[in-house]
């Protein structure tokens, strides 16, 4: 992939890590494949891109790494403990990925998003949604039916690699008005 674009396009300049799964249901039920394809969607996957881009961008001191978030790594909710652990996971290795790239010219932004409408649920059966929604009710986390779409979205990204160079932004978190 990387081959090709560079390729076809030059140097990479920025990255998002926006690949995310989450796998409906406690973790004592969830099979060792379903755990393992969640942690391997949003976390591994996250650090190998990353870990690809970096000597390009790091020799040409420039470029920008982002990494798709959640408010499940600060909030998490229940029947996401595998997508919560991975996106805390992603928060973390960004953190220290900040401090590695100091002084070379490269970010690592995070962005951590809000409820988001995504294809994101769309795998889930309906008797599994309505249990997920109903406790995340009743745990609080339904205030109101706002998300946020894929064009706001596209713009907290533009924001967040537009800003001008000599600043190092941590986490941007991004919610629904």
């Amino acid at each position: 992939f990387f081959a090709t674009a560079e390729g076809a396009l030059g140097p990479i300049d920025i990255v998002v890590n926006n690949a995310g799964i989450g796998v409906p249901g406690r973790i004592h039920e969830l099979s060792i494949h379903e755990i393992e394809s969640e942690l391997a969607t949003n976390l591994l996957g996250s650090m190998l891109i990353t870990r690809r881009a970096l000597p390009s961008m790091i020799e040409r001191r420039s470029g920008d790494v982002l990494f798709i978030s959640s408010m499940n790594s600060v909030s998490p909710r229940p029947f996401q403990a595998g997508y919560t652990a991975a996106k805390a996971g992603v928060e973390g290795f960004a953190a220290a990925l900040r401090m590695d790239l100091e002084g070379t010219g490269v970010r690592a932004i995070t962005l951590r998003l809000g409820p988001t409408r995504s294809e994101f649920g769309y795998s889930w059966n309906t008797d599994t949604m309505v249990q997920v929604l109903e406790s995340w009710q009743r745990w609080g986390f339904l205030r109101h039916h706002d998300m946020l779409d894929s064009a706001q979205v596209a713009h907290a990204v533009i924001a967040a690699v537009t800003a001008p160079r000599g600043m190092q932004l941590d986490v941007i978190q991004v919610n629904p008005e």
